[in-house]
């Protein structure tokens, strides 16, 4: 490349600005806006919402080694997702998976054993019954 294709690459990535709000409602996402679509855009629909310690929570179930396996197909592919899962407190309570409804569930395993106590929503999945101690969760799923 020559300078002055350096010097416009360089004007460009002047112009663009890294925001770190969340404007979709989601934590921890980031986004490079150029300087026009961020003037361009009301402030108040991009500006981020205060998070505060306060509504902090200490994370019930820890994941203490998460094993991903993927069978690519043609026309789907399978994902194997073993988990082991480590209670914080002796009362840990439901466990919220985050998921997409659009991913057929093909079977979710605690131990070894089939696991038939979740529920499933349009933002996710939650598990209810869940041992006291460390376990091993699997969970199958196909994405068409």
């Amino acid at each position: 490349m020559r300078a002055t294709g350096l010097r416009a690459v360089h004007r460009a990535m002047a112009s663009m600005t890294l925001h770190s709000g969340t404007p979709s409602g989601a934590r921890g996402q980031r986004c490079v806006r150029s300087a026009a679509s961020a003037a361009a855009a009301p402030a108040t629909e991009n500006a981020p919402k205060p998070i505060y310690l306060k509504d902090y929570a200490k994370p019930q179930y820890a994941f203490a080694k998460v094993d991903l396996d993927f069978a690519l197909g043609e026309a789907s592919t399978a994902v194997k997702s073993t988990i082991r899962v480590e209670p914080q407190s002796a009362n840990a309570g439901d466990l919220f998976l985050h998921g997409d409804e659009s991913v057929e569930l093909v079977q979710i395993m605690v131990d070894g054993g089939a696991f038939t106590s979740y529920k499933r929503s349009s933002k996710g999945i939650t598990l209810s019954g869940l041992p006291q101690s460390a376990f091993e969760l699997v969970i199958e799923t196909r994405i068409k």
